[in-house]
């Protein structure tokens, strides 16, 4: 996760086999019963979990072991982020998501 605004709050990245609807921007975080079933787990990324550099960015790294099932060919993987706190984000080009998969063979 890099933070390009230095708010370096605690997230939760909720992952979801399908769209889902979620809550307006700066609304409580809301997903419908419906929704969840589709999901496929969260990741916590603490405040704890971010260094800051030189006061322009801040970046967390997060390793889960999180059996996603689902086919990287066929089908895609959506996200929500639940933020913690009152994080004051200017632009939506403020927090930039990398994941990567390790397969287990």
């Amino acid at each position: 996760m890099l933070d390009k605004g230095v708010q370096s709050a605690a997230l939760d990245l909720y992952f979801f086999k399908s769209t889902v609807t979620v809550a307006a921007d700066n609304a409580a975080f809301t997903i419908s019963d419906a929704d969840m079933l589709h999901c496929l787990g969260v990741v916590n990324i603490l405040a704890a979990d971010y260094d800051t550099v030189a006061a322009v960015s801040s970046i967390a790294t997060v390793s889960v072991l999180f059996p996603i099932l689902f086919n990287q060919t066929t089908e895609s993987l959506f996200m929500a982020i639940k933020a913690i706190g009152a994080p004051d984000y200017v632009g939506a080009a403020d927090l930039v998501i990398s994941l990567t998969s390790e397969s287990k063979d």
